[in-house]
């Protein structure tokens, strides 16, 4: 800007100790308008006093995650059904809040951006702040999202939302608040903070029993945490958050010890999508098939979460259809073998005393909460699940 200035007042210098001589020497047909050539406004806005922005420390101890926040925000950290919230503080101008998003198989950085891509289409940008490496998602109306992940796996989401759009003031908040994000241990000691621990899947009863005698319970879909993931076909499948991580570990098993690549087909059912598929059924096969086949809407166990259907791959070949599945028995067997030393069992063993309600599935595994109780179901006559709690 200076050298502008300065360059300025060099030239007016110049055309006033010249400009009588160079007037006399335009020659008669110039042009004036071609002369005059674009200038370029310069707005010099001063630089604004210090601003002192009224802060308190977010803390959340167990993602090793802290940023500072406009004192206004503060509230208690809360719990919302399954929007799982750590902490949410909003006015009329801003929001912000921490909350648990998803689950990840990988728990890196890189797994969590490409689940982010795939999930909502954004472009994602790896940082790091403060020694805290997050994914961040910047969205067109002004809203930041950082995803970051706890020691196991889950992912959280940090909403940073400016309600009144070109505001300078919103504007510096949001900015203040990214740049401080950092580790837990940057926070400087002796700081007002407010504390907010990662929420934990709640407790369930996992040795439910569903089947066409016994409904599911009354409010269990209401309070169920589930995760989503999207298979090797893109086919959606959400799962309960404690029995997926095992089925995590199942997977990472088998490839790694048995050679196989298992991936999920179905997980959670909605008693609405169930009824979906009744209809479904019943118009292409008829009342008395569909009864036989699909259980009945509020009598599934895929009501509950827990229970997983697999498929695997083959020579980098999904084996996807029942009818393809049932071809492999010895695949079947190796997996069955591992079941129990991640908490599942196989739920329908094929028993033709009338104690099971379906005929033999090798693909539907059940979580049961634990590698103990699995390993005393699977060494029940036939797998009996029912067996087992009557025994109880």
């Amino acid at each position: 800007m200076k050298k502008r200035i300065y360059a300025g007042l060099a030239i007016c210098l110049l055309l006033l100790l010249t400009g009588c001589e160079a007037k006399e020497k335009q020659p008669d047909n110039l042009d004036n308008t071609d002369a005059t050539a674009p200038f370029e406004a310069v707005t010099i806005t001063p630089e604004p006093e210090e601003r002192r922005l009224e802060t308190v420390w977010l803390c959340a101890d167990t993602l090793d995650f802290a940023m500072q926040i406009p004192k206004e925000l503060t509230t208690e950290p809360k719990k919302e059904g399954n929007l799982n919230y750590v902490f949410e503080g909003i006015n009329d101008s801003l929001s912000v809040s921490l909350q648990r998003w998803d689950q990840v198989s990988k728990p890196d950085a890189a797994a969590l951006a490409e689940l982010i891509t795939r999930n909502n289409g954004q472009k994602t940008e790896i940082v790091n702040c403060g020694g805290r490496e997050l994914v961040k998602v910047d969205w067109p109306h002004g809203e930041v999202n950082y995803y970051l992940l706890s020691e196991d796996g889950d992912a959280y989401v940090l909403w940073i939302t400016p309600y009144v759009m070109r505001d300078p003031d919103v504007y510096w908040k949001v900015k203040q608040m990214e740049e401080s994000i950092c580790s837990i241990q940057n926070v400087p000691k002796g700081e007002e903070s407010v504390r907010a621990e990662g929420t934990s899947s709640k407790e369930l009863d996992y040795y439910v029993l569903i089947d066409k005698k016994h409904a599911l319970p009354e409010g269990w879909e209401e309070n169920l945490d589930l995760v989503s993931m999207v298979n090797s076909v893109g086919d959606t499948v959400r799962a309960e958050r404690t029995a997926y991580k095992a089925y995590l570990e199942l997977k990472a098993d088998l490839l790694e010890n048995e050679g196989i690549d298992v991936d999920l087909d179905s997980a959670y059912r909605s008693v609405a999508y169930q009824q979906e598929i009744m209809d479904r059924f019943t118009e292409k096969y008829g009342a008395a098939y569909a009864k036989r086949t699909v259980a009945t809407p509020g009598y599934s166990e895929h009501h509950t979460g827990l229970a997983l259907d697999l498929y695997f791959r083959l020579d980098g070949v999904e084996v996807y259809e029942n009818e393809d599945l049932v071809k492999y028995p010895e695949v079947w067997k190796r997996i069955h073998a591992r079941l129990a030393d991640h908490g599942f069992i196989l739920r329908y063993p094929g028993r033709t005393d009338g104690t099971v309600d379906y005929t033999y599935e090798p693909w539907h595994i059940r979580y049961v909460g634990s590698a103990e109780a699995a390993k005393e179901i699977m060494a029940m006559p036939a797998f009996s699940f029912e067996d087992w709690l009557a025994a109880r």
